[in-house]
């Protein structure tokens, strides 16, 4: 059973922390204010297209992004978004993914890391997390990332958070790190290679069961707690 105190204590001691570095977090559900802060930031054209306006449409109960300021300037930006699908996340996908990535391209789908058919139901994604440059290696997308996942689940208790993390991160414990204790490599796999994204990103993801033991260890552990 998910130990909402607990929870809420985790949440409150991430922003603490980031307070005393000198980090203010905001919360909003405005889709077109994330996709120009995200653009802004990261001076990339668009947000990702499982959060771009050009492919999906959000109703604001179905999104929260996260806008982190230091001294004024805006340093990071992340996003959730959940989805209720009564199918696995692979058909999903194979839907999703055709019309975001294929659809003007000479590429196929062929395949899914198997743990794209356990995932399912009440589904929160998590992407476009962005750090300013400067800001990188200091732990800080660590803390970012465990924040938002904790958010998701006090805020719609999904059955799975899940995403992709490239390798290269993965390698090098991040997955783990911020919360994700499922994961496997070439996440979607294609028949020829992307020009915008990894097919050796891993797919990563976390159950509902998966936060109540986190919730769970954070009150003997003060590495998590």
């Amino acid at each position: 059973m998910r130990n909402d105190i607990q929870l809420s204590r985790l949440v409150a001691k991430i922003d603490r922390d980031l307070a005393a570095d000198g980090y203010a977090i905001s919360q909003s559900s405005d889709h077109a204010a994330f996709e120009a802060a995200h653009q802004a930031l990261s001076g990339r054209s668009a947000a990702s297209p499982p959060l771009n306006s050009r492919y999906v449409d959000l109703d604001p109960a179905d999104l929260f992004w996260l806008d982190v300021t230091k001294d004024g300037r805006r340093i990071a930006v992340e996003a959730m978004r959940r989805e209720h699908i009564t199918q696995p996340l692979r058909r999903h996908l194979d839907q999703q993914y055709r019309r975001f990535y294929t659809a003007e391209a000479d590429l196929k789908i062929i395949g899914h890391a198997p743990g794209a058919d356990l995932i399912t139901g009440v589904i929160v994604y998590h992407g476009d997390l962005f750090v300013d440059p400067s800001l990188r290696g200091n732990g800080l997308a660590t803390q970012l990332s465990r924040l938002a996942i904790l958010i998701a689940y006090q805020r719609w208790d999904p059955d799975f958070i899940w995403g992709f993390i490239a390798e290269e991160k993965v390698l090098r414990g991040y997955q783990q790190k911020i919360g994700y204790w499922h994961g496997q490599p070439y996440g979607t796999q294609y028949s020829d290679k992307p020009e915008d994204i990894s097919e050796k990103d891993w797919l990563v993801w976390m159950s509902r069961e998966d936060l109540s033991y986190w919730t769970e260890l954070s009150r003997r552990s003060r590495e998590l707690a």
